[in-house]
């Protein structure tokens, strides 16, 4: 964390749909910015769940956000400013099969 006072910049990382489950950040941080884009027709929706982990194992590691978009509503911007801690890293697990992708700004510990 930066001293009082001090700003830093963000890491920013993505994980595509395409891509399946897994891990975007491998070490322990804090979360200040998701994002998920979708793209889909007709009645299209996904959802992104991202968990404290680093592991492959799905459902492993406690929820730290869940990120949903549906066709009529495409980006999914967090209304408040995140600040979530995490112990092990970042994993997203997909939950549907429209074309999507996540985004997150994060710092280290």
């Amino acid at each position: 964390m930066p001293a009082s006072g001090e700003t830093r910049a963000l890491r920013w990382d993505s994980r595509p749909y395409s891509a399946g489950n897994g891990v975007l950040v491998d070490r322990p941080g804090r979360l200040y910015c998701a994002r998920m884009v979708m793209q889909g027709t007709g009645n299209a929706q996904q959802v992104a769940v991202l968990r404290d982990d680093t592991t492959a194992t799905a459902g492993a590691g406690a929820p730290l956000l869940v990120l949903d978009a549906m066709n009529g509503s495409p980006d999914d911007w967090p209304k408040t400013p995140v600040s979530v801690a995490f112990l092990h890293g970042i994993k997203v697990e997909w939950v549907g099969t429209a074309t999507a992708a996540v985004f997150v700004g994060w710092e280290p510990d």
